[in-house]
């Protein structure tokens, strides 16, 4: 026989795990923000594009790309 505070420990349990998933979808959605340091960058394949461009250029040894804050330096030897 469950005793009322028996059957009220097992609805907390029960509530409780129905609330983890919620903490999950709430970290997921603030994660995916319309805009952040990545997303105003252009896109990937326009700066292989424009580093490929320029390690044709004789001496040129690496393609630096910045953006706001940060950069990235591409080597020639990495790029086609």
């Amino acid at each position: 026989m469950l005793h009322s505070t028996g059957l009220v420990q097992v609805e907390a349990e029960a509530a409780f795990r129905s609330m983890v998933p919620l903490d999950r979808v709430v970290a997921v959605t603030l994660t995916f923000r319309v805009t952040n340091g990545r997303s105003t960058s252009p896109a990937w394949t326009s700066v292989i594009a424009n580093a490929t461009q320029t390690c044709q250029t004789p001496g040129v040894v690496a393609y630096t790309f910045d953006h706001e804050w940060w950069y990235l330096t591409i080597p020639c030897d990495k790029v086609g």
